[in-house]
């Protein structure tokens, strides 16, 4: 079984799975007042790098965050895999599925796998860095972008760099590798 970083919460944040708060789309909670800033919603996220990209997902759906040994990762039906937890994981390349351009270009010395859990089913995301837990204000789309699949918003990084927020319900829904969690 490869080592396992970290799990929810990472760095002492509030655990949101399962709690009283109300989920808003994609897993972020609002405030009593509609949330810092009233057209965002607040957090804790998960900011992860691919190639010199960073995106963000909610802590909500992260179940782990694995450093799966070369051995770890297995080809199946002509698709990656991750073993985590005696279950075989299909294992989506984030830079491939976004066509991140810079991605590739220096291969990270190891793969880092984020495994996600959106209506009973797992996914892994290869990203190339270790995930990062902060707590953020999402704010929505603009108009002309609203409609990008995998996005439901951005983010203002620690870094203060504009960090989009990936849609973990288009990731399911458009990723043909997902499978059931149960």
């Amino acid at each position: 079984m490869p080592p396992v970083i970290s799990q929810p919460p990472y760095s002492g944040g509030p655990d949101v799975r399962g709690s009283d708060l109300r989920m808003e789309k994609d897993g972020f909670s609002k405030g009593p007042f509609g949330g810092p800033g009233a057209d965002g919603t607040a957090g804790q996220i998960v900011v992860v790098r691919v190639g010199k990209a960073e995106f963000a997902v909610a802590m909500k759906h992260v179940v782990k965050v694995l450093l799966p040994a070369a051995g770890d990762i297995r080809m199946v039906g002509g698709s990656e895999t991750v073993s985590f937890e005696n279950r075989t994981i299909p294992l989506v390349d984030l830079a491939s599925l976004l066509t991140v351009p810079e991605a590739g270009s220096s291969a990270p010395e190891r793969t880092t796998a984020v495994i996600l859990e959106y209506t009973k089913r797992l996914l892994a995301l290869k990203v190339d860095g270790p995930a990062e837990e902060q707590e953020a204000t999402v704010q929505p789309m603009g108009s002309q972008i609203r409609r990008l699949r995998y996005f439901s918003g951005a983010i203002i990084s620690k870094t203060g760099r504009v960090v989009p927020v990936l849609h973990v319900g288009d990731l399911f829904t458009y990723s043909p590798k997902a499978t059931s969690g149960k």
